[in-house]
């Protein structure tokens, strides 16, 4: 899977060159895009598909957008919620925005890379994997006795 960006979050300039960079990868695609946030409220350290998706929506963003506070993208309903959207947009490409556990060096990170995502694969939730780009920032790391947020 290739890296079309990466930065932390600490970064200066990380939203202004993440937004670019957005930008760039979306005006070139035609077809349009789908943005699918992938997460839920219900655990902190997995909200952040479901706020930027809300996020997405209050701004008026132009491309549809699916997985929102509202109304999430989980493991309990991702399968009938990919299939729904990829019926409704036929052809679209489609973009996940989902949270990451990770190595102790990689938190942080904020990427977008071409490439299926693995929804649920840290806790062993065995989903699928799909869609062609991916958003996804680090929140923790792996440890022998498990996932720890730090």
């Amino acid at each position: 899977m290739t890296s079309l960006f990466k930065g932390t979050y600490t970064d200066p300039d990380i939203e202004l060159a993440l937004a670019q960079s957005l930008m760039t990868m979306v005006g070139g695609f035609s077809p349009p895009v789908v943005v699918i946030c992938i997460g839920t409220d219900a655990n902190i350290a997995d909200s952040l598909g479901p706020l930027v998706g809300t996020m997405l929506v209050e701004g008026g963003s132009s491309l549809p957008v699916y997985g929102t506070l509202n109304q999430p993208i989980h493991a309990r309903n991702l399968m009938a919620k990919v299939q729904a959207i990829k019926q409704s947009y036929p052809g679209f490409m489609e973009m996940a925005i989902d949270a990451s556990a990770g190595k102790k060096e990689e938190l942080g990170i904020i990427e977008v890379k071409n490439g299926g995502v693995y929804p649920g694969k840290a806790l062993q939730k065995g989903c699928l994997r799909w869609v062609i780009y991916r958003l996804w920032a680090r929140w923790g790391s792996f440890r022998a006795s498990g996932i720890t947020d730090t």
